[in-house]
């Protein structure tokens, strides 16, 4: 057996069971549902999209050792209605309002800011779901791109991007024998790093 095919069965012990993927993706369909039917309500932010995001979404999520057995990441795109700079500052704590409002019989403490996304627990899956408010901004011209916040100000990010990029990575990466080298693309030009 090849060290390569030796490496892919390690990684594949290592991934998430198909049993808890499933419940985690049960859990935020009903999650996402839900933020839907409480936002309908709301004045400031128009709830636009939400995605899946992290390595959930990009196949590399690994099975955690630590508190929580897995979590998953949702990117919660915004759009503004009449939002103040002073609102706009409180995005991270008007979300977990939100989710609090979605699970009024969850405790308190299953709903943190640990920085810049809500996080909520369920103890029964042992699951955390990562909430990221990100608000849209479509003059951007860039597929579901907006800004997120974050503890040194406002972050330019975009889901698609990032879930393409590693998607195209890997297929890239399977071509070749050997590591690839990092490259950056900026202003259309690609660059070594």
């Amino acid at each position: 057996m090849s060290i390569s095919s030796r490496f892919d069965q390690f990684v594949a012990s290592l991934r998430p069971l198909g049993k808890q993927r499933k419940t985690a993706d049960q859990t935020v369909a009903v999650l996402i549902q839900q933020l839907h039917r409480i936002m309908d309500l709301e004045r400031t932010f128009t709830l636009g999209k939400v995605l899946q995001a992290g390595s959930q979404t990009k196949h590399t999520a690994l099975r955690r050792m630590g508190t929580h057995s897995s979590d998953v990441d949702i990117g919660v795109y915004f759009l503004a209605r009449s939002a103040t700079q002073e609102s706009l500052e409180t995005l991270l704590r008007f979300t977990r309002e939100r989710l609090l409002e979605v699970y009024p019989n969850k405790p308190s403490q299953d709903f943190t800011i640990p920085g810049r996304a809500v996080q909520v627990f369920f103890r029964s899956r042992n699951l955390s779901v990562d909430v990221v408010p990100i608000l849209r901004d479509p003059s951007l011209r860039i597929e579901n791109g907006g800004y997120m916040p974050r503890h040194d100000g406002w972050r330019l990010t975009s889901i698609t991007y990032h879930t393409d990029f590693v998607r195209r990575r890997t297929e890239q990466s399977k071509q070749v024998s050997s590591p690839m080298p990092c490259r950056v693309v900026c202003n259309g030009s690609p660059s070594q790093k």
